[in-house]
């Protein structure tokens, strides 16, 4: 995932920086993230990993071309 792919994410979900490091549960402080989508730092890959994680859980997907961004959406029953 990129810093760039990260932003759009959060913009999908409209979550600010500090709801993501919400919804990661302290696993990744707000500075981290700052920092990976201000690009002034590669995360580790445990943080990666953990909003990936994050990301996938809430209904992003991450397109194989490394590029695209999209938020998937459940339908409700009966709809």
């Amino acid at each position: 995932m990129t810093p760039a792919q990260s932003r759009v994410a959060r913009a999908l979900l409209n979550w600010t920086v500090h709801d993501l490091s919400g919804h990661l549960r302290g696993k990744v402080s707000v500075r981290t993230l700052f920092d990976f989508e201000g690009e002034k730092r590669t995360p580790q890959a445990t943080t990666t990993e953990a909003l990936l994680k994050v990301y996938t859980a809430s209904g992003i997907i991450f397109d194989s071309d490394g590029v695209n961004v999209r938020l998937t959406v459940k339908k409700k029953r009966g709809a």
